[in-house]
């Protein structure tokens, strides 16, 4: 299988793939916010991302660069982006104390994520083919991204750990905010 086109044509999904990712996590990130990880609106990105990687195998399947550029690069990029939010967000609220090192460790579970999937998508390619690793990755993503999310929820309203809280009064503890004004 091989696709018509030059590598840079090729190499254009992922360009339109980070540009979708980027929309949709600027755009849906209030709404994400808003709505949690579990209901139906949001939990579409499992939907957009599995469908855009089992799409890309369709792409491969029909070697066609243009099918490759609206699932790979546009929708599998929306589900990426929306994708990204909702653990970002939910650990920052658990961690708000640690907001930096609760980023830090969602984005690295993304890549860490890349070590397993790696591996697994060539040896699934040298025994299955790449369209069929393409769809097999893409419905194995709809199923643990829906298991997933199960498991990820924000705390309660109001909840503050330990460290963040008033020891006398049980009220949270206020940062002190530092202004940039000299006056």
């Amino acid at each position: 299988m091989r696709l018509a086109g030059a590598t840079s044509q090729i190499s254009l999904a992922f360009r339109y793939c980070h540009l979708s990712a980027w929309f949709s996590c600027s755009f849906m990130g209030k709404f994400v916010e808003k709505k949690g990880n579990r209901e139906f609106p949001v939990c579409i990105r499992r939907v957009f991302f599995g469908v855009g990687v089992m799409g890309t195998g369709l792409a491969t399947a029909f070697e066609s660069l243009a099918l490759m550029y609206f699932f790979y690069g546009i929708v599998g990029g929306i589900g990426l982006g929306i994708g990204y939010i909702a653990p970002v967000s939910t650990l920052v609220k658990w961690f708000p104390d640690h907001r930096g090192l609760a980023t830090g460790l969602a984005i690295m579970g993304f890549g860490f994520a890349s070590l397993i999937s790696g591996p697994a998508g060539e040896a699934l390619v040298s025994s299955v083919g790449i369209s069929n690793t393409f769809y097999i990755l893409g419905a194995s993503y709809l199923i643990i991204m829906l298991a997933a999310s199960q498991y990820l929820a924000p705390p309660p309203e109001g909840w503050q750990p330990k460290g963040m809280q008033d020891e006398k009064s049980d009220e949270p503890k206020k940062r002190k905010r530092i202004s940039n004004d000299s006056q």
